[in-house]
């Protein structure tokens, strides 16, 4: 797992790198905001399907 905590870290010992980080659902940098009662159980447990691939990058959503 890698977040802003990791980065600082780098830093601050000097290994942070010129390259691209990726900061996503994965790294938990940031995360869908609550639905609230808005989705049926089924809508949910698909949705839940879906986070969890791509959380594990199962499936791919980058650019």
């Amino acid at each position: 797992m890698f977040d802003s905590l990791n980065a600082v870290v780098l830093t601050q010992q000097g290994r942070w790198e010129g390259k691209l980080y990726k900061f996503g659902l994965k790294e938990k940098i940031y995360d869908f905001a609550p639905f609230r009662g808005s989705l049926t159980s089924q809508e949910e447990d698909t949705f839940k399907i879906i986070r969890e691939a791509v959380t594990t990058g199962k499936i791919d959503v980058s650019p």
